[in-house]
């Protein structure tokens, strides 16, 4: 199953799994993955499965005219596919996304 880890200093602070279904990021109380700084929008970004692809964990995110902006890896975004080891940034945030297999990089920090 797909999995947005947030990370701190490049480590594992918090993990999202993505079941197949639109996950909003914001700082708005709808959010899936809520994130309380003023350098997010209310609704800021979102991430989505993406259809007819040939790839069952095809994901792709997409800048809501956030006023800060989405960048996946170096380069700002308004909408980008995600491949698996892809690192995006919102507002003060980072975080990588993980196709499949999350709990294999980061054993420990992810159970439960």
């Amino acid at each position: 199953m797909a999995e947005v880890v947030l990370l701190q200093d490049d480590l594992a602070v918090r993990k999202y799994t993505l079941n197949g279904v639109r996950a909003l990021i914001g700082r708005c109380r709808e959010a899936s993955i809520q994130l309380e700084d003023k350098t997010v929008s209310a609704k800021h970004a979102v991430i989505e499965p993406v259809s007819g692809t040939a790839r069952a964990c095809q994901y792709a995110i997409q800048d809501l005219c956030s006023t800060n902006g989405t960048r996946v890896g170096s380069s700002v975004v308004r909408r980008s596919p995600l491949n698996d080891g892809d690192t995006f940034e919102i507002g003060g945030y980072r975080f990588r996304f993980f196709a499949d297999e999350c709990r294999l990089l980061f054993p420990s920090l992810l159970e439960g």
